[in-house]
């Protein structure tokens, strides 16, 4: 079952500056979806409310969303919480960021879906409060690490503007997925600046691979790219990144959300 409602409630921006995005509430979906396989099934309910940024000025990344309260009218709490210390696995709270691709600069808009806990039938309606942080500005370099292919297992990159954000980029070098056409790699910690990361040859030139990543129990990624040659020995990863940027935390708040 899938009902989307559009709602269009905008919050208070306080003493933000004022090319900071507005935020509403954009659409609120009720997923009820149940998985089958080993002759069983197991049923995945979520409520995702997507928040919406318009406008704003020279937008690099947004993430680190937190929610503070999600509660109905009958005093049910809706945050999806992590059963283990750690474990962002279905969690309502990403601390991960999200480049800004072409089409969200094109339409000055980004989406951001917020899962939730499916709310009790008996209730009619709920609020929603929070914070996501945006990074603004920085000029955008591209970082260039030389000779990844001889690079040891959990080698970590080494870099200034890593170290300052509080960035860890490992090299990653497992037996059973040894291939001359991989370059694999984690990504942890605060990757506001990150805007992509690509494979190289030694003249600059783009490798075309394709990227597979799964999210850790950390809150970071793995990330195993793959191409359809073999990768040269002198290939370099480049992480492209907006150095100097300022990052700003946006509160919202909305309040009698009505319920599916």
């Amino acid at each position: 079952m899938r009902i989307v409602i559009g709602l269009f409630l905008f919050c208070l921006l306080g003493a933000e500056p004022a090319d900071s995005p507005r935020i509403s509430l954009a659409t609120l979906m009720e997923d009820r979806i149940k998985f089958v396989g080993d002759d069983k099934v197991y049923p995945f309910q979520s409520l995702i409310a997507s928040i919406r940024l318009e406008g704003g000025k020279n937008i690099r990344s947004y993430g680190n969303l937190k929610v503070m309260e999600a509660k109905t009218d009958s005093d049910a709490d809706l945050i999806r919480r992590s059963t283990t210390k750690g474990d962002y696995y279905y969690t309502t709270d990403e601390p991960r960021f999200a480049a800004i691709r072409d089409y969200q600069v094109k339409t000055n808009r980004i989406d951001v879906p917020i899962s939730l806990l499916v709310a009790p039938r008996a209730a009619k309606m709920f609020k929603l409060k929070g914070s996501i942080d945006i990074l603004v500005g920085g000029e955008v370099t591209p970082v260039d690490f030389p000779n990844i292919v001889a690079m040891k297992d959990k080698e970590i990159l080494k870099n200034e503007a890593f170290s300052a954000v509080g960035l860890k980029i490992t090299i990653i070098k497992e037996a059973r997925r040894q291939s001359e056409k991989l370059v694999a790699y984690a990504v942890e910690g605060n990757n506001s600046i990150v805007k992509e990361i690509e494979v190289v040859d030694r003249s600059g030139k783009l490798i075309k691979t394709n990227n597979v990543y799964y999210r850790t129990r950390a809150g970071g990624n793995s990330h195993y790219r793959t191409s359809s040659q073999k990768i040269p020995e002198d290939a370099k990863l480049r992480v492209t990144i907006s150095r100097g940027g300022k990052a700003v935390t946006l509160p919202f708040e909305f309040t009698n959300i009505q319920l599916p």
